[in-house]
């Protein structure tokens, strides 16, 4: 590693006083764009030449935030080793780090810069220059990491001038929000005009900086909006969704045309992912579905703004390409090189300028095939001169990353997995790391070999043909509007005209010039209209002419957004050639055979976008005096310049058309009269000189344009410093620089100083307001806190005020909601963010830098003192004179106050003579892997063992990425071990003996950090004895004394008791304990469960709450109304009564020899009492995250494991008659899955700490997200629901199937099939199109449904295989014509026309697919394992509930029946061999780490599916149903499961 060394100063001539250069010297020379092409001096000696400059680079986003401490600037040297080794040229790295509570962070507060963080930048830059590697510097972040516009938002709100306080609902926002837009433009300004205190330079003249992002993938979805729209034939209605993306344009037109005013030399890029949109329809074929072209993304627009150089384009695909496509290996290469093509196509043809491949990246097991088509389609456009100038993967990280990447040698983590190092861990990696240093060498060979003078000039490429020289070409091309077709709403008087031919003799005039009246993204018909005329002083003869229309090829699909390019036009376009007169000609053109028209055969890259189109050739002698015209009609006709010639059209499907080239002038050849002699054309005139200024198809290598001036257009300060490679005059005597643009009439010059400037005055009103609260400074510079040492400080801090809350904002075309609307709750949250923050000097920096050594929240308002303490560690180089303390929190306009703080040394805290006097809060209590909020990511635990008694502990760091964590041990006011060596992580876990009678402290250090696509684990410490006895009865508990033969385990992913098969059939019956509340409805509890006797169902699901009878809306949605009947009516406190009720359910049960699975609580109906009773949570989602939330649940996972059942003395962590617990009935965290599994993570080891005999799970539906090749089977992720007319809603509910299932803790998978809740109740359609459906077979939509069902349940049986669990299919059900189906109850109602089966022959084709599946895998030994259907009531209730089943439903019965008897031909027979009746093993002990889980990645698909299509799976029957009425029975139930 490379020992700290004191930043460079500069003086105020710029004369470097100190610096630390190394091996190597600093790059010399810009890069520079001629054309498509990066061109850079060129290594043959020779003064104005050039070479190209294409490369191989990749992405390292954290190197500034690392270099920042300079303990860590030995992982940024190591990146940049590994790149120079792999020959990589070009790194991209950010530039932001928003927010004072980032790790390391950058700009604490608008202009509140961290110099160490600054200084971070400047030694990357320079440690980079040294190895000859250049940066890309990233502006900003669209999505929250490392801050983001979100925190400009933040800033901006609190400033009082924007209405969006960071949520993502509105971070479009920020484009349009001038305060944030101003705090981001200043961000800039201080990055262009800072001065390298390593080198000298000023950024924005500093050739190793390669260019600039102005944000890293920026979108916007302000303005999506709906339109209804008519089918064709006008018998359905359905949606489209429509984002213009102006917002995005407008912003960054401002900022290039900003950035370029400062810094002309440097290149500048959007950063963006490189969707195709509105304005160049045809490249949106190559999009990953419809749902990209609304992300306000427009890779031709937006890259076409003045003062963007280069074009950038990511691709992801397995986060993107979520649809069957993606569902295999090929499926996703052959997308990749499709998705890069057709933007080197755009790049070429639309853009003239490069194009980078910027970001890129796949899971391990992957990562070879994807690189190697990278590489392999960019390297064939570099050997042919095209656009593709550079390949980056992501990304390129020092070794200690290793135990960071979440996919690391194939084990499963939640997100993240892209990261490349070297030495490689595996044969993957190794692979990888040679392509891409192969791809290296490729690319300078391609470059050396073309150095000279011609290279910095930039020649398109020609068109082809010879041209027409006297043939006046005047085509006024169209395009005929979609809503003029029949059965379209006729919104426009010219779509009533007479129609057929007509039409087209008198054609409005809007359908003229479509490209100016804005109809080409609806055109159904071209039209090509207007005239040649012989402008010569000879007649000419058109024989062997031809002329180009162009077009595109690109035609709309039936589902919106959806494009592709048509390879066969000729057979499917229809063609009509309305009229073609000629003067002298005589007739009709069209007729007489004198004109062939048809389309070009040939494609991209074969000639250029002029060459491509509708070819009109003149095959006869057509002779044409002087003045003499071809028109769409009879010359002398009146009408003839307005009729149509011809026009194209997709006849037989009424597609819609890419026109989005009309007007172009496409390529002529003239044979008669050419305006060319000969082929090829010469070239076009140069371009202006490197002294007349920048020219984008010239390089110059020397850049006369910008150093040759004395003043250059640019609001910046001027460097007095020149870069070595330029050839710049001296300054003029007694100048300390060039003169740049004046601001506020005064000429600006160079200072010299190194670090950020004061920010410039501010115009008066909310952006001048401070965005923060803060305490009283406290002076510590006097405190003899040692250096290298840990610290403890714990401090009391109180808040009062009020917390600004944003006003209701409506979306477009909405009514403004009112200021109670629930969703606002989320804006105002109770609990105040509160950072004690250490601001003090490191010798060598001009500005301060910032440790916050102490975070928590606080209640406003709130009386007493809130305690927060935190640990922290002084560098040895950290200079405390004039430091100070002081609390703050990121709300302006309240009052923050400060306690005084008190810090104690960690060793001391080991000592028995201090203990006395420590504060009551310096320890933590333990919980594994779980620290308190109030405690930051610290945690200090003091350890005793009795007289006596001696073990050995062993303590492990929870995140195996928290290499900025450290952990050390005290023992007798003594360092015993430590992880950390030298600065340098080189462990995750330490072991120490512990005597019996002494005091043992450990203490942690630092934040676990996120790393950008993933997290690093749980925070805190897991903590075990040697001897296996349990730390605080916690993880490693000891083994059950009960009975093991008697519980449920696993072996094999088999269900097995006493190591005989428990497969079973069961039922769900939700309400058995809010039923048995009252003695008079136990009798019908006993009915059902006799009833499971008699049918064999061996296994009951039923909640393990009660909510009453009532239920009202209130401020967190549906809360409880009637307290008196639910079982825990606040924090800790039970209804006896009710939970009484349970005692005698399961009492019952176990006297039938029936088994019971019990959720604990329920997402929808039950978990809101935890958010209304913390004073820190705000919102539903806070369930996951709020440590008194989470606190509570484990007080009830406690309470309820501990009771002793009031009739039969069981304790019901003892009671075998509770089959498995549900930690919750179907969780969801809409947009925050991290959140679902890190609760997940803490919360399933923690019940089996406390109850190691039951089993546990999760309880979800099993949703997919983060794995794409599965995403395409959820709901809302169809064919139609590809298009942009829906919501792929279901992988933003924050369930991860995968990822939440592999998790050791969790010891079977669950999965619950709703069909109807998630497509829509109906079974037969109607008149509107139902935006749930396909329509794969027709009007009968419960067929759909039931391929759905069969693909659904085949893919998770499959993944269950992989990750070698048992499956149950907790709940599935098929509704019926019932009450609630016709109130709003229910989601997805009926919609006009459709209706619901009646009776039960549909259903039972369900229950029917969903048992046979289940019997097919389990009598063939496979994971499946039992089903609970949903849901059994007594005959003659539930009739409202559309999921009714009784015994009475003989039909129902009969297929229940059927499977009952099959599964019975393994239930009870004797698991294989290797099981031990005796075994308690089930899952206590594991830890979800980063070890957690093998599954290395999807099995194929089952053959139930079929890529690319859905409907293989086999109907249990056939039919269409019984009907499709409307049910009769009225009446409510609250047991319908909820969407």
């Amino acid at each position: 590693m490379q020992s700290y060394e004191p930043t460079g100063l500069v003086d105020r001539s710029g004369r470097m006083l100190q610096q630390a250069m190394g091996n190597g010297s600093l790059i010399e020379d810009f890069v520079q764009r001629s054309g498509t092409r990066f061109v850079v001096q060129s290594r043959n000696g020779s003064k104005g030449d050039c070479e190209t400059f294409y490369f191989s680079g990749a992405n390292a986003n954290y190197m500034m935030v690392r270099a920042a401490d300079p303990d860590m600037r030995w992982q940024v040297t190591e990146i940049l080793d590994t790149a120079k080794s792999m020959g990589l040229k070009v790194i991209r790295t950010w530039a932001f780090s928003d927010g004072p509570l980032q790790y390391n962070a950058l700009q604490r507060y608008p202009g509140v810069y961290d110099e160490a963080t600054l200084v971070g930048m400047d030694y990357v830059i320079q440690q980079a220059s040294l190895r000859g590697i250049r940066l890309v510097l990233v502006m900003a972040n669209y999505w929250a990491m490392y801050g983001g516009i979100d925190q400009y938002n933040i800033w901006s709100f609190e400033a009082g001038s924007g209405s969006c306080n960071g949520d993502t609902t509105c971070r479009d926002d920020f484009y349009s929000d001038p305060v944030a837009v101003g705090y981001y433009k200043d961000h800039v300004k201080m990055w262009l005009n800072r001065r390298n205190t390593f080198t000298g330079r000023v950024y924005r003249e500093d050739p190793t900086i390669f260019g600039y992002n102005l944000m890293n993938e920026p979108r916007s979805q302000r303005e999506l909006y709906l339109i209804r729209r008519q089918t064709t034939d006008g018998s359905k209605m359905y949606n489209i969704s429509y984002n213009p993306g102006d917002d995005l344009q407008s912003w960054i037109e401002d900022m290039a045309s900003y950035v370029k005013s400062m810094d002309p030399i440097h290149l500048l890029s959007t950063g963006q992912e490189g969707f195709a949109g509105n304005s160049t329809p045809l490249y949106m074929y190559s999009n990953p579905g419809a749902w990209a072209s609304l992300m306000g993304v427009d890779f031709v627009r937006n890259n076409k703004a003045k003062g963007i150089d280069y074009s950038t384009m990511h691709v992801y695909t397995d986060q993107w390409l979520c649809v069957a496509e993606g569902a295999t290996t090929q499926g996703q290469l052959d997308f990749m090189k499709q998705w890069i093509e057709a933007r080197i196509q755009a790049a070429e043809e639309e853009l003239e300028m490069p194009v980078v491949l910027e970001e890129f990246g796949s899971k391990l097991d992957k990562r070879p095939g994807q690189f190697q088509t990278a590489y392999d389609t960019c390297l064939a456009s570099a050997r042919r001169g095209g656009a593709c100038s550079g390949v980056m993967f992501w990304d390129v990280t020092h070794h200690g990353f290793a135990d960071v990447d979440p996919w690391l040698d194939g084990t499963l983590r939640f997100g993240g997995g892209y990261s490349t190092w070297s030495p490689p861990s595996n044969s993957q990696m190794a692979e990888v790391i040679s392509r891409a240093t192969n791809f290296s060498r490729q690319v300078e060979l391609i470059n050396a070999a073309s150095g000279g003078a011609d290279t910095c000039v930039f020649v398109p490429p020609p068109q082809m043909g010879l041209g027409c020289k006297d043939l006046q070409i005047n085509l006024d091309e169209g395009g005929m509007p979609w809503t003029c077709l029949p059965g379209e709403p006729a919104n426009v008087n010219w779509c009533n005209g007479a129609g057929g031919a007509e039409l087209y003799r008198h054609p409005p005039a809007a359908w003229r010039g479509a490209r100016t009246q804005g109809l080409p993204y609806n055109s159904i018909e071209v039209l090509v209209l207007g005239n040649l005329t012989n402008t010569g002083t000879t007649p000419l003869n058109l024989k062997g002419s031809w002329i180009i229309v162009p077009f595109s090829m690109g035609v709309h699909t039936q589902f919106e957004g959806v494009w592709k390019r048509q390879t066969q036009p000729n057979s499917y376009f229809k063609l009509f050639c309305w009229y073609l007169g000629a003067s002298g000609a005589g007739g009709d053109l069209c007729q007489n055979g004198a004109v062939q028209i048809s389309f070009t055969n040939f494609s991209w890259p074969v000639g250029v976008k002029r060459d491509r189109g509708l070819n009109i050739t003149f095959v006869q002698d057509v002779i044409l005096p002087p003045g003499g015209v071809v028109l769409g009609a009879n010359p002398g006709a009146a009408d003839a310049s307005t009729s149509v010639a011809i026009s194209f059209k997709d006849d037989t499907n009424h597609f819609r058309l890419d026109v989005s080239s009309l007007g172009l002038q496409g390529s002529t050849n003239c044979p008669s009269d050419p305006v060319l002699s000969s082929w090829p054309p010469p070239p076009p005139p140069p371009p202006k000189p490197c002294t007349a200024g920048p020219d984008p198809r010239r390089g110059c290598p020397a850049l006369e344009w910008y150093w040759h001036n004395q003043t250059v257009s640019s609001p910046v300060e001027t460097s007095s410093i020149r870069t070595a490679s330029i050839d710049a005059p001296a300054p003029a005597q007694g100048a300390a620089g060039r003169h740049l643009l004046q601001v506020g009439g005064t000429t600006q010059t160079s200072n010299g100083g190194s670090g950020p400037r004061a920010p410039p005055p501010r115009p008066a009103g909310p952006i001048a307001k401070t965005l923060n609260s803060q305490s009283a400074n406290v002076d510590v510079g006097s405190l003899p806190l040692t250096r290298g040492e840990q610290w403890i400080l714990t401090a009391n801090v109180r808040v009062s005020g009020t917390v600004k809350r944003p006003q209701p904002v409506a979306a477009p075309g909405e009514p403004m909601p009112k200021t109670t609307d629930k969703m606002l709750q989320a804006f105002d949250a109770k609990g105040v963010s509160v950072a004690i923050t250490l601001r003090y000097a490191r010798p060598g920096l001009s500005g301060p830098t910032y440790l916050v050594i102490a975070m928590g929240q606080v209640v406003a308002n709130a009386d007493g003192w809130t305690p927060l303490r935190g640990v922290f560690m002084l560098k040895p180089y950290d200079d405390l004179k004039g430091a100070v303390i002081y609390a703050d929190t990121p709300h302006p306009g309240l009052t923050v106050t400060l306690d005084k703080p008190l810090f104690y040394g960690a060793a001391n805290l080991s000592s028995p003579a201090i203990v006395p006097t420590l504060p009551a809060n310096i320890t933590d209590v333990y919980q594994p892997c779980a620290v308190h909020p109030d405690h930051g990511h610290t945690a200090v635990y003091a350890v005793q063992l009795p007289a006596g008694r001696s073990d050995t502990l062993h303590a492990d760091l929870c995140s195996h990425g928290g290499y900025d964590q450290v952990l050390r041990v005290y023992a007798d006011g003594a360092l015993v071990a430590r992880t950390d060596s030298n600065g340098q992580p080189s462990a995750y876990n330490v072991t120490v003996p512990v005597k019996g009678g002494s005091r043992v402290i450990l203490a942690v250090t630092g934040s676990v950090g996120e790393p950008y696509g993933g997290y690093r684990g749980m925070p805190g410490l897991r903590l075990r004895w040697q001897s296996g006895q349990a730390y605080d009865g916690l993880y490693d508990a000891a083994p059950t004394t009960v009975n093991a033969t008697q519980f449920v385990r696993v072996h094999d992913g088999d269900l097995v008791i006493d190591c005989k098969r428990a497969a079973y059939v069961g039922v769900n019956t939700w309400d058995l304990m809010d039923k048995s509340r009252y003695v008079y409805n136990r009798a019908e509890v006993e009915a059902r469960l006799d009833a499971m006797v008699k049918a064999g169902w061996g296994v009951g699901r039923t909640w393990g709450f009660s909510l009453g009878e009532g239920l009202s809306n209130g401020p967190m949605g549906k809360t409880v109304a009637d307290k008196d009947k639910i079982l825990e009516t606040g924090p800790g406190v039970y209804n006896e009564e009710v939970f009484a009720s349970l005692d005698w359910v399961l009492d019952q049960a176990s006297r039938r020899n029936l088994r019971i699975i019990i959720p604990f609580e329920d997402y929808w109906l039950s978990i809101d009492r935890f958010v209304n009773w913390s004073d820190t949570a705000s919102g539903k989602n806070d369930f996951y995250t709020d440590y008194k939330i989470k606190q509570m649940y484990k007080a009830h996972l406690r309470t309820f494991t501990s009771r002793v059942n009031t009739i039969n003395g069981r304790k019901y962590s003892e009671d075998p008659t509770i089959y498995y617990w549900n930690l919750l009935n179907e969780p969801r965290c809409t947009g925050c899955g991290t959140s679902l599994q890190m609760w997940v993570e803490e919360m399933a080891p923690y019940l089996k700490a406390i109850d190691p005999n039951h089993l546990v799970t999760l309880g979800a539906e099993g949703f997919y997200s983060t794995t794409c090749e599965r995403v395409f089977l959820n709901p809302g992720a169809g064919k139609r629901r590809t298009g942009i007319a829906s919501s792929p809603w279901a992988a933003q509910e924050g369930q991860d199937f995968l990822a939440n299932h592999v998790v050791p803790s969790i010891d079977l998978v669950t999965t619950h099939i709703w069909a109807d809740n998630w497509m829509g109740y109906a079974d037969w359609s109607g008149s509107t199109i139902n935006d749930g459906f396909d329509y794969t077979h027709g009007r009968n939509l419960w067929q759909e449904k039931l391929d759905y069902t069969n693909n659904w349940l085949a893919a998770h049986i499959s993944d269950a295989q992989a990750l070698g669990k048992p499956l149950i299919v907790e709940e599935f059900g098929k509704a019926h014509s019932a009450a609630k189906v016709y109130t709003d109850e229910l989601p997805n109602p009926l919609q006009a026309g459709e209706t619901i089966a009646t009776g039960n022959d549909v259903r039972d084709q369900f229950f029917k697919a969903v048992f046979d599946q289940i019997q097919g895998n389990a009598l063939q030994n496979g994971v499946a394992q039992g089903s609970n259907f949903w849901n059994l009531y007594t005959v003659g209730t539930g009739s409202d509930d559309p999921y009714q089943v009784t015994l009475a439903d003989t039909s129902t019965m009969n297929v229940i029946g059927a499977h009952m008897h099959n599964m019975s031909s393994i239930i009870g027979v004797a698991a294989p061999s290797g099981c031990s009746p005796a075994s308690t093993n089930t899952g206590a002990v594991p830890f979800p780490g980063f070890a957690a889980g093998n599954w290395t990645g999807p099995p194929p698909l089952p053959s139930t599916l079929t890529p690319g299509s859905f409907g293989a799976g086999p109907a249990a029957g056939g039919g269409n149903g019984t009907g499709g009425g409307n049910g009769t029975s009225g009446g409510n139930s609250t047991g319908s499961p909820s969407s």
